[in-house]
């Protein structure tokens, strides 16, 4: 499959064919969330939507010389496409992704170069000559896009989302106490308690998603932000660790304002999650 690339002005429009990235790519989505840590949990202040962005990091792009030579001449040129927003064309149905499941992979884009690294010829695949690239989201798509239905993979459960795969390694947890220490120069330990309603508990943990979850997943994120999040586990996830219990029902909100979603394989996205807990509610 092949994606082109096209100036948006000054007209007429100058535009290039290439053949398009094969997996391991990522979109990175940032919310206009700041967060503040206090003894009763991090407080989330939220700058809207309008302050969010998304960026394709494509690591590796892969193209014979005649593609480079007109990647070169597209983003060298400070009258096609060097400095300035340009148009980025999808096939129908063409998988790939580069905002995301949920903005789609058979329309257009406006966008905007962030990286252009190039590394030059490689002996494998021989004479092909490696790229890596950053692209920020400009507008798009420029058509109505309605992402695939959510699949049945499971019975992980976080906000609307109830049908994800379970998660395939055990969640990051960490547990704190909220107690600060100090140690003396002659070894004395003090300490003052803040109390247990304090103590800290937050994981992270690696989703393995088909396009349908993932699409349904970022737009249920990018709605919840730093609201409460419910997420309910099945058996044996661990999802705080001890003593929170192997399953449950739990309330959270999102630890991190950044979501990254690699595109690995075909029909298959990876992101994590990281997420603090407000109140296991199975213990309540």
């Amino acid at each position: 499959m092949s994606v082109t690339l096209r100036t948006i002005s000054p007209l007429p429009a100058y535009s290039i064919t290439i053949k398009q990235p094969y997996f391991m790519y990522s979109t990175v989505i940032r919310m206009g969330l700041h967060y503040s840590r206090t003894q009763s949990g991090w407080k989330i202040g939220d700058d809207t939507s309008t302050y969010d962005s998304r960026i394709c990091e494509i690591p590796t792009w892969i193209l014979d010389a005649t593609d480079q030579l007109a990647l070169n001449t597209f983003f060298n040129d400070e009258t096609i496409g060097r400095g300035n927003n340009f148009q980025l064309e999808l096939g129908t149905a063409s998988g790939f992704f580069p905002f995301g499941a949920d903005k789609g992979d058979s329309t257009n884009f406006i966008c905007s170069l962030v990286q252009f690294d190039r590394k030059g010829a490689q002996l494998n695949p021989y004479l092909h000559h490696l790229n890596a690239l950053k692209i920020a989201y400009v507008s798009g798509p420029s058509s109505a896009y309605t992402p695939a239905a959510a699949e049945s993979e499971g019975t992980l459960q976080i906000g609307t989302v109830t049908t994800l795969r379970p998660v395939q390694t055990f969640p990051q947890a960490l547990q704190e106490q909220s107690i600060i220490r100090e140690v003396s120069r002659g070894g004395v330990v003090s300490s003052v308690d803040c109390g247990t309603t304090g103590d800290y508990n937050e994981t992270a943990l690696d989703l393995e998603v088909r396009p349908g979850n993932c699409a349904a997943l970022i737009t249920y994120l990018l709605s919840a932000r730093g609201g409460d999040i419910t997420v309910v586990t099945p058996s044996n996830t661990w999802l705080f660790g001890l003593p929170n219990d192997y399953m449950g029902t739990y309330t959270t909100k999102l630890l991190s304002p950044e979501l990254k979603i690699v595109h690995d394989n075909y029909n298959l996205f990876k992101m994590q999650i990281k997420l603090w807990m407000k109140s296991n509610d199975t213990l309540h």
